[in-house]
């Protein structure tokens, strides 16, 4: 969900950087696209890792090299990128523009954004997509982009999507942090959690076992239990906007944010382990996604 993660300048593409290590999370790859702001990484699987951000900026991870490319359509910044396999993924732009990646190219797709800034899209096997934009648009693409309901009147940004089944999605956003639920067999979107006052959401993920959670600025991690009720989780000791949060498939939550903030939580405790992330000239992790025994992040770089 929402903005992106990788490490910068270190020098031609697919060099490493001397492997570091901290509680037994080891960085080992870095890439310079080169020195441009990212925001968004999704890992659909080892030979298949998507990044997006600065200029249309899109790079393919296929397992053995990185392939930058410029996004076809005038997409200015690519703000979300999400993928299932090495030949479906979907990449949402600031522009509303929307290309997809059939396996050979990144095709362009009409959509009914216009000018809206998609800040989230999430891609399922087969070519189908929800995308959110600016404006408060649930828009969902099923042969073509329709919209999937009116457009909400009471938060204008939505900032990340996150979907456990094409059947139901979670949507996060700004002002005051509204966390939504739609039900796309019902056609309903119900507002769950009442949000924070002054307290924006940047990053949602759903997991069939360890629940919903959303994350954001004030270092705001968020859980909804089995029962449905959404509760504080505490991070004592760490000071972020938190942009990103992935679970894993074993139901491990990472969050990741400003100050190159990364931690994995351990709800069976209440706790958390934080780990040390290198600069590499990195001031902010703006995404984290993961698969297998990967974890993949990305960010922008520090400024002089």
């Amino acid at each position: 969900g929402g903005a992106g993660g990788g490490m910068i300048d270190a020098g031609p593409p697919d060099a490493g950087p001397v492997n570091t290590c901290d509680a037994g999370l080891c960085y080992v790859r870095n890439y310079d696209i080169p020195r441009k702001f990212m925001y968004s990484i999704s890992a659909a699987a080892p030979n298949a890792v998507y990044a997006g951000g600065q200029g249309g900026t899109v790079v393919r991870w296929d397992g053995t090299t990185f392939s930058p490319s410029i996004t076809p359509a005038n997409v200015l910044e690519v703000w979300s990128v999400s993928g299932t396999s090495a030949t479906n993924a979907w990449a949402s732009a600031t522009s509303g523009k929307t290309n997809r990646w059939d396996g050979t190219a990144w095709v362009p797709e009409p959509n009914l954004a216009s000018n809206r800034a998609m800040y989230g899209i999430v891609a399922f096997p087969g070519g189908g997509a929800y995308g959110i934009t600016t404006y408060g648009e649930l828009l969902v693409r099923d042969g073509g982009w329709t919209h999937a309901l009116a457009p909400l009147p009471a938060q204008d940004t939505l900032n990340d999507i996150h979907a456990c089944t094409p059947e139901e999605a979670w949507i996060v956003g700004d002002s005051p942090g509204t966390i939504f639920y739609f039900n796309a067999d019902a056609g309903t979107l119900i507002p769950e959690y009442p949000g924070l006052a002054g307290t924006p959401l940047d990053g949602v993920y759903c997991h069939p076992d360890a629940g919903v959670w959303a994350v954001g600025a004030g270092t705001t991690v968020l859980r909804r239990d089995s029962a449905g009720q959404w509760t504080q989780y505490p991070v004592p000791g760490l000071s972020s906007y938190l942009h990103s949060i992935w679970i894993s498939p074993a139901g491990e939550p990472w969050i990741a944010g400003s100050a190159r903030t990364l931690a994995r939580l351990t709800p069976e405790d209440g706790g958390y382990v934080a780990y040390n992330v290198p600069p590499y000239d990195l001031s902010n992790i703006t995404d984290v996604s993961g698969t297998g025994d990967q974890l993949w992040l990305i960010g922008n770089y520090a400024l002089p």
